[in-house]
């Protein structure tokens, strides 16, 4: 009798740890995507923010041989 309170009790501790370990692989998962977002956004920027300063650049520069000519 008390091998199977023990049994069941053991059985329940395995399950709830499971269930826990399954719980927090998930939010890691989706803590993972979040970060991978967030860098696929920041990258993004940066790219854009560099072309624009190109765009400026180049921009600036054909202004600046028009006024010395």
């Amino acid at each position: 009798m008390k091998i199977t309170f023990v049994h069941r009790h053991t059985s329940d501790l395995l399950s709830q740890a499971q269930y826990h370990v399954a719980r927090a692989r998930k939010v890691d998962e989706e803590e993972q995507e979040v970060r991978r977002k967030q860098e696929a956004e920041k990258e993004a920027l940066r790219k854009k923010r560099e072309e624009e300063e190109v765009r400026l650049t180049s921009r600036i520069s054909l202004q600046g041989q028009f006024i010395v000519k």
